[in-house]
């Protein structure tokens, strides 16, 4: 599903991201719609939650099982092995060591979201895309499931 979040600024382009789970660093709590952790999958996002220089982060992002040649497979997710390769694609800050995040512009959550990711194993910073919405749709129907 893509969603539009819409800047601050009145004459930016809208921030498309796939919305599908919640991360949390502290207690390492993960939490999306499929349970992904309840079935003892997400392992190596665990442990790179653990790792990040925070006590507490809630991160919205998406659970992604990558093939060799680098496109995601969703289906992999639906398996304990696809589960335990997967990574974090992470594209919103919510909340930092216990301070609300939500009410801040989308611009500035998601820098302080790439300061808290950059170089954590096993969690990537989603980058925005610089481009209207149908022209990023036209691009993802190109390059197909």
């Amino acid at each position: 599903m893509l969603r539009s979040l819409r800047p601050s600024h009145p004459a930016a382009h809208p921030i498309f991201a796939s919305l599908w789970s919640r991360a949390s660093a502290g207690g390492t709590s993960l939490a999306d719609a499929a349970r992904f952790t309840d079935l003892g999958r997400g392992p190596k996002i665990a442990e790179a939650m653990r790792g990040l220089p925070a006590e507490n982060a809630l991160i919205d992002g998406e659970a992604v099982a990558f093939r060799p040649d680098g496109q995601s497979d969703f289906g992999a997710l639906r398996t304990k092995a696809g589960g335990a390769k997967a990574s974090l694609v992470a594209f919103d800050l919510l909340g930092l060591d216990g301070e609300d995040f939500r009410q801040r512009p989308l611009e500035e959550r998601r820098d302080k979201l790439a300061l808290l990711v950059a170089g954590a194993s096993d969690i990537m910073f989603s980058e925005a895309l610089a481009a209207g919405g149908a022209v990023v749709f036209a691009h993802a129907l190109q390059a197909g499931p």
